[in-house]
C-alpha cells in the first residue's frame, strides 16, 4: 500500500471528526474544506446561490467555522462603507 488508496470507512464523518481526522494524518471519507469571506463578499454568494446570507456557511461545507459568521472577515469595506466621497 502507498498511502494513496481510499480507506472505506463505516459512515459519513461528521466534519468535527473529518478536521481531526485530517489534521492527524488518518484516512477520511473526502478533504475537509472551508470559504472564508468579507462580509459583502458573503452578501454576493448568498445572492448569486439564492440563499438567506445565514445559510451560506452550510451551502459552502465549511468545516472550520461554526456555522454561525465566526470566521467571516469583518474588516473589509461592506456595502454600507460604499457611500460618495
Amino acid at each position: 500500500m502507498n498511502g494513496l488508496e481510499a480507506v472505506p470507512l463505516a459512515a459519513e464523518l461528521t466534519q468535527k471528526e473529518r478536521v481531526r481526522r485530517a489534521l492527524c494524518r488518518e484516512p477520511v471519507d473526502r478533504i475537509p474544506t472551508q470559504c472564508n469571506y468579507t462580509a459583502l463578499m458573503g452578501h454576493m454568494l448568498a445572492g448569486y446561490f439564492k440563499i438567506p446570507f445565514g445559510d451560506l456557511p452550510a451551502r459552502l461545507d465549511n468545516h472550520v467555522g461554526d456555522h454561525e459568521g465566526a470566521f467571516i472577515y469583518s474588516g473589509g469595506p461592506t456595502a454600507h462603507d460604499h457611500s460618495p466621497s
